[in-house]
């Protein structure tokens, strides 16, 4: 099965009998498209707390480090977890975050052997973090976020990739791809992973070429605009929902009450059950971590 714009709009207007030029063009479906994923998909997703979408992002951490701007891809600025990276590459537990009205009140003394006892808050979309008086080098942060669904695009706004030569992805890049503009790259295989965002490009002659190679990246996979995509960008057994979900929205807003109507309640039996197959994607259950150190406990 495909997963490209081009095949969910097919889908769309097959599913709702629309024609192809009719009363709304494919990148006005899109946008549809993309408004039932922030108002019907992503609210199914979140609220499933399981581990689609998720990201992060590692920052050096030294004394001078004591704010940390949560990454722009981030949904609604939400920050899932903060970790510490140890210089041979070993991952804590996360950290503990502490209300803003407290955070002055922990002193740095309460850290030591690297992260025990280190805590963070975020105020806007910010975090902060307690200043460090003394860092051994390679330590860094690990902020862990939701990522936001990118905005989908046709298929002929991005660049197909034909093959992976070393750093660069063979393809036809479009004439908005400059070595000034930022890249993505899009796997269009589920799941859909973004594998590289925001990213400058030195070539775009016979493809695109990176500075280093894009893990992951394979033959039929997507370059395109930073925060766009030519894949939907939903879960694959969410993919007929959103087609639903984007059919009873353009019936509505074309005037076919009648067959919009019909779809609603198809809408409404899928979405029942897509709750069910967004259950915990691991079956057994989650430890539960104490930080014995932390600032709550004050090493009890």
């Amino acid at each position: 099965m495909a997963w490209t714009t081009l095949d969910f709009l097919n889908d769309v207007k097959l599913k709702g009998f629309l024609p192809d030029s009719g009363n709304m063009t494919d990148a006005e479906m899109l946008r549809v498209g993309d408004g039932e994923i922030r108002t019907k998909i992503i609210p199914l997703i979140v609220g499933a707390e399981q581990e689609f979408w998720i990201d992060y992002q590692d920052y050096t951490y030294d004394t001078s480090l004591t704010e940390i701007r949560i990454p722009s891809q981030a949904l609604l600025g939400r920050v899932r977890d903060v970790t510490m990276i140890d210089p041979e590459g070993n991952e804590s537990d996360p950290i503990n975050r502490v209300p803003i009205e407290r955070f002055g009140g922990y002193s740095r003394s309460n850290i030591y052997n690297g992260w025990s006892g280190m805590f963070f808050t975020v105020r806007g979309d910010k975090i902060l973090l307690p200043q460090a008086t003394n860092v051994e080098s390679g330590w860094s942060i690990r902020v862990y976020y939701y990522r936001r669904p990118s905005q989908m695009v046709a298929t002929t706004a991005a660049m197909a990739v034909t093959g992976v030569v070393g750093n660069q992805l063979t393809g036809s890049p479009p004439g908005s791809f400059t070595t000034s503009t930022y890249l993505d790259v899009v796997q269009a295989q589920p799941n859909f992973d973004v594998l590289r965002v925001n990213s400058l490009p030195s070539s775009v002659s016979g493809g695109v070429t990176f500075s280093t190679a894009t893990d992951d990246a394979a033959t039929g996979d997507y370059v395109s605009l930073t925060g766009t995509t030519p894949i939907v960008p939903v879960p694959d057994l969410c993919y007929e929902l959103l087609v639903s979900a984007t059919v009873y929205q353009v019936l509505k807003i074309t005037g076919f009450y009648e067959q919009a109507a019909f779809e609603r309640d198809e809408l409404t039996k899928s979405m029942a059950n897509i709750v069910t197959i967004l259950a915990p994607r691991v079956k057994s259950p989650s430890a539960k971590v104490i930080n014995r150190y932390g600032p709550l406990r004050n090493g009890r």
